[in-house]
């Protein structure tokens, strides 16, 4: 590997990426001149669509499991989370 693709390569893995869902507070003047300054690069993506955001099927699979155990309040839920 070149030294000049070492350097892009090493820049792309340190580099900072951040995907939000395109609200409005999130696409605000001073977020974007936040994010800008601490040179974060923000990933486009669709606002408020979650058939392409996976972290909404995941949080669907764990609200499932959590409601499956039938827990009644915060102390058997933090249990369980102990046992994971």
């Amino acid at each position: 590997m070149t030294s000049t693709k070492l350097t892009n390569a090493w820049y792309f893995l340190c580099r900072v990426f951040f995907q939000h869902d395109n609200a409005p507070r999130h696409k605000s003047t001073s977020t974007a001149s936040f994010l800008k300054d601490l040179n974060v690069a923000i990933l486009d993506w669709s606002a408020n669509f979650p058939d392409t955001n996976p972290i909404e099927k995941l949080w669907h699979v764990i609200k499932n499991k959590i409601n499956a155990l039938g827990l009644h309040n915060t102390d058997e839920l933090w249990k369980e989370i102990q046992i994971i």
